[in-house]
């Protein structure tokens, strides 16, 4: 028998473990990665063989599993590889997030706060080993075939010493020798080359290129597929696509300029202008130079389970400066969970960039319905971040405190107590941090 794939947020931790210990009693091997991977690091080929080759994979969605973004990933991964998806419900989440409601519709799931840890236990237990007598007994694969997507290149000019270059290529890049690689077919369009390897090293290759490996470019490698998984790795993208390219959208947003002027930024990279009605009658036009650092207050809204949504127009055309965004997202106040969710924004909305997040793989874009600086992931947008190195860079103020169960009494007008330039901007405070600049100084409205 396989074992059994636990997906989880940390926070969960007591429970899940309780469940855990009952499956392994069960005489179930389990399979649970206890190393964190924290914002900005990289997936580990374990993850990706684990759930590739998993009987059973088993999410415990919770309130906070529920806005992990590698609990997402790996929901991704599960799906791609064909692994059937078992979920625990472990508290009352109000409302999933659009691109994980996505990936679960139709999946039925066992109640852990209604039933009990036990009796979901024994539940969870019965209905796996029901799974388990339907799967065909199949050793583990010693070898898979990965294929790599080549762009801009003719098939016909793919010759022997091309072919050579690129075992060289993945040699290098996993570590293994030249023998162990083998090319086993050529397919044109953009060119498709199979090359059969170790099943280990071919999980290494797809990690490489989920966690975008620049090494990729040398070759003009696009994407990547083992094959028996349904989607690419798109590698500029780190994420799965149904297509092996998506290079029209690449051309639209590289070259065709914005048909709609910028709100918030002005002359990108170089200076950002914001502008804002305060009370009826004033408007305050504030611009910083691109050195500046910038600080956005996360807000504080009361709880709902309606989150806004903004929808996109036919008509709206990606560039550098807006990005296209590649599925549905939330925007925060601040980078994820425990921050306020501004939004939601749908798939194919143009996102105006306005900085980098100072914590890794996050940014900062203006708000499509509020228009004010909100968080976004950066594998949620269609965007290479070496374009972008000049734009400023935004550090988010202390999370919110955790809720205490008290209705929660509404925006207030007295201003952040840590906060020296609050600015009141559409019924909530963002904090500016001010540096003096050369020239005569613009008045705070407070």
């Amino acid at each position: 028998m396989g074992h059994i794939f636990i997906s989880y947020s940390r926070h969960d931790l007591e429970v899940v473990d309780s469940l855990v210990g009952k499956i392994e009693n069960a005489g179930m091997k389990v399979w649970i990665d206890r190393d964190d991977i924290k914002a900005g690091k990289t997936w580990r080929a374990q993850i990706v063989q684990a759930i590739d080759t998993c009987d059973a994979f088993v999410l415990m969605l919770s309130s906070h599993s529920a806005v992990s973004d590698n609990v997402r990933k790996e929901i991704d991964l599960a799906q791609d590889s064909g692994r059937t998806v078992f979920i625990l419900r472990l508290d009352s989440v109000i409302k999933l997030p659009a691109e994980m409601r996505y990936q679960l519709v139709g999946l039925q799931y066992i109640d852990i706060e209604a039933l009990g840890v036990d009796d979901g236990g024994i539940q969870l237990i019965s209905t796996i080993k029901e799974h388990l007598v339907t799967l065909t007994t199949v050793g583990e694969t010693s070898v898979r075939q990965a294929e790599l997507v080549i762009q801009g290149v003719d098939a016909s000019t793919f010759g022997p010493e091309k072919q050579e270059q690129l075992i060289d290529f993945v040699a290098g890049l996993t570590e293994i020798p030249e023998s162990q690689l083998q090319i086993t077919k050529l397919m044109a369009g953009s060119v498709h080359v199979f090359i059969e390897m170790p099943a280990p090293v071919a999980f290494e290759l797809k990690t490489l290129a989920l966690n975008r490996d620049q090494h990729f470019r040398k070759l003009r490698i696009k994407s990547l597929r083992l094959v028996g998984d349904r989607k690419y790795v798109n590698i500029s993208l780190g994420i799965l696509t149904t297509t092996a390219t998506v290079g029209f959208l690449k051309l639209l947003w590289m070259s065709i300029p914005s048909l709609f002027p910028s709100i918030l930024g002005v002359t990108a990279g170089k200076v950002i202008v914001l502008t804002s009605a305060i009370a009826v009658t004033t408007a305050v036009g504030l611009t910083f130079s691109q050195t500046m650092s910038r600080t956005v207050n996360p807000t504080t809204t009361s709880s709902s389970t309606a989150i806004p949504t903004h929808i996109p127009t036919a008509t709206q055309t990606p560039t550098p400066q807006s990005p296209l965004v590649i599925r549905d997202t939330l925007c925060w106040t601040g980078p994820g969970s425990p921050y306020d969710v501004v939004s939601a924004v749908k798939a194919g909305t143009l996102a105006e960039l306005l900085g980098h997040g100072s914590i890794p793989s996050w940014w900062v874009v203006s708000n499509p319905i509020y228009h004010i600086p909100c968080w976004v992931r950066e594998s949620d947008l269609q965007i290479d971040p070496s374009d972008f190195p000049d734009l400023p860079i935004f550090t988010p103020l202390p999370p919110p405190p955790p809720a205490t169960g008290k209705p929660h009494p509404g925006p207030t007008k007295i201003p952040p107590p840590t906060c020296s330039h609050p600015v009141w901007w559409n019924g909530r405070w963002i904090c500016l941090q001010i540096f003096p600049i050369p020239t005569p100084t613009v008045p705070i409205i407070r």
